[in-house]
């Protein structure tokens, strides 16, 4: 969050006031957190003035950059944190899996999900099993298995011309 001026001011005034006490200051004016007072008090410390705001805008990359990002990673190993951390930017591992889907479509490197057993099917087969007491009962039941119950066999693999 951005604080004006006044409202920097007002914390350091409060924070002498209550005799440099963090806790006190937030609790009474309820901004800014500890870490963002600790700053500013440092800053005032140093230089005798309220602190200004900082001007921190998004680092402007340039094509030669984002290029030379996606290059790196597509030669070492497709990590989007490594790559950040070898070259030192972009901040986020969001921005530069961006860079790679706009440079090189389709060389992002994507995990995949593991299954989910809702839509496999597997939990009703645990249900059913749990309610028929037998997993091979419940299993033989599904039509999609008829072929293996009927052939006799206990392995699904072993029957159906498999």
């Amino acid at each position: 969050m951005a604080y004006s001026e006044e409202q920097r001011r007002s914390a350091l005034e409060t924070f002498i006031r209550f005799g440099h006490s963090y806790a006190d200051t937030i609790a009474e004016l309820g901004y800014p957190n500890r870490g963002t007072l600790r700053g500013w008090w440092r800053e005032y410390e140093r230089t005798g003035v309220v602190p200004v705001r900082k001007s921190v805008s998004d680092p402007t990359y340039t094509d030669a950059m984002k290029r030379a990002a996606v290059d790196y990673y597509l030669g070492h190993g497709r990590s989007l944190a490594r790559t950040a951390r070898a070259l030192g930017y972009p901040k986020s591992r969001q921005l530069l899996g961006e860079w790679i889907d706009e440079y090189a479509p389709g060389q992002r490197k994507r995990r995949v999900s593991p299954v989910n057993i809702m839509d496999s099917g597997i939990a009703d087969l645990y249900a059913a099993s749990m309610a028929s007491g037998s997993a091979w009962r419940a299993f033989s039941k599904r039509p999609e298995n008829s072929c293996m119950a009927s052939a006799g066999t206990r392995s699904p693999m072993d029957s159906c011309g498999r």
